[in-house]
């Protein structure tokens, strides 16, 4: 091997970002759902700890659609400024 690290194109990982936001969001979804019937059926305990997974994973999800937007305003940037580069 020789030690170098690829890092994928931004938007790529922009793109890879909310695909895995949007698989978290899917989860929270069903979580509520089961949380909810879980404590219709007195299952407090149960129900808290599924709470808690719903809080982890928003916060995850939020995390990585704000760095999914920061990757997307930086290439943006980017772009805009090799454009002016081009016209000097």
């Amino acid at each position: 091997m020789t030690g170098t690290s690829h890092q994928p194109h931004p938007l790529a990982r922009a793109q890879a970002l909310d695909t895995w936001a949007a698989g978290r969001e899917r989860a929270i979804e069903k979580l509520i759902r089961e949380a909810e019937a879980l404590e219709k059926y007195e299952f407090t305990e149960e129900a808290a700890c599924l709470w808690h997974a719903v809080f982890r994973l928003r916060e995850s999800a939020r995390r990585e659609r704000a760095e999914a937007d920061e990757l997307r305003a930086e290439w943006e940037r980017c772009l805009k400024e090799g454009k002016e580069l081009e016209r000097s």
